[in-house]
């Protein structure tokens, strides 16, 4: 869904199917997140509670729940609005969860570039680290692309809106997903690499922070993400201080992460980032 700038409000129903596998489901809660994300910020709106505690579906079968949102489009121009909604129930003795997204689009929304707003993967303690950055090491002396130590398990996220491809246990990679999209008008993709568990299917569109995959060690000796920017069949490289290469194409440098990272670096200690 779309609306223009300046048009001012528009009430927007959500509806959420929620399906049983064949051992049916008891929920248990239900929640859907709020956000706006324009050129410059990530900002949390009001979420929703969505009573469903108790509730159960058979096997096979399928409930759905819907709720109502005004949407004033003044004063959110360049805008994306993501509605995210989580279920938390019970099956076969496991409490399981499953997210789902839908994106209200404002004029032209900076979503399709890599956010600044959020890392692709979160500390599994209290920090994480950079262990190598865009030209450093041998196996990054030619690409843009990040090493992330201290993540291992964690949930990965897609940096930015667009068409999933993955791979298993490609060479170093391991298995990998791919995000495509247009950057500015540049085709390129964000790739995670050496996951465990893949949550998404090629050809899926996701949005900025959909769950992708999990960190593991496919293609590695050690558990790390490895997070990297790539042009259509291949990746390549920036040169120190430039925040798009010549053709266009962005650098892990800000507006593309959440702060600066040391170029070239290799030493396993490039950067520590806290919660």
């Amino acid at each position: 869904t779309a609306f223009e700038n300046n048009s001012n409000s528009h009430n927007v129903t959500y509806t959420v199917t929620i399906c049983a596998p064949r051992a049916g489901l008891q929920l248990r809660e239900m929640y859907c997140s709020n956000t706006a994300i324009d050129i410059n910020s990530e900002i949390t709106l009001p979420g929703h509670d969505i009573n469903v505690s108790g509730v159960n579906i058979p096997p096979g079968e399928c409930i759905t729940r819907s709720y109502d949102s005004t949407i004033d489009a003044n004063n959110f121009p360049d805008t994306a609005i993501t509605d995210r909604c989580c279920v938390v129930a019970r099956t076969e003795d496991t409490n399981r969860g499953a997210c789902g997204s839908a994106t209200i689009n404002i004029g032209t929304p900076p979503v399709n570039c890599p956010s600044n707003s959020f890392w692709p993967v979160e500390p599994a303690g209290q920090c994480m680290r950079i262990m190598q950055t865009a030209s450093g090491h041998a196996t990054h002396s030619a690409i843009e692309a990040l090493d992330f130590g201290d993540v291992c398990d964690q949930p990965v996220r897609a940096t930015h809106r667009g068409t999933i491809t993955w791979g298993d246990n490609s060479s170093n990679y391991g298995t990998w997903v791919d995000v495509a999209t247009e950057c500015d008008g540049v085709p390129m993709s964000t790739r995670y690499a050496h996951l465990g568990v893949v949550t998404v299917e090629n050809g899926q569109q996701v949005n900025a922070g959909d769950i992708i995959g999990y960190v593991d060690t496919t293609g590695t000796g050690n558990c790390h993400l490895h997070y990297e920017f790539r042009q259509p069949g291949s990746g390549y490289r920036c040169a120190s201080g430039q925040t798009t290469n010549a053709n266009g194409l962005p650098c892990l440098v800000p507006p593309y992460l959440p702060e600066a990272v040391p170029w070239a670096c290799s030493g396993g200690q490039c950067l520590t980032v806290c919660n």
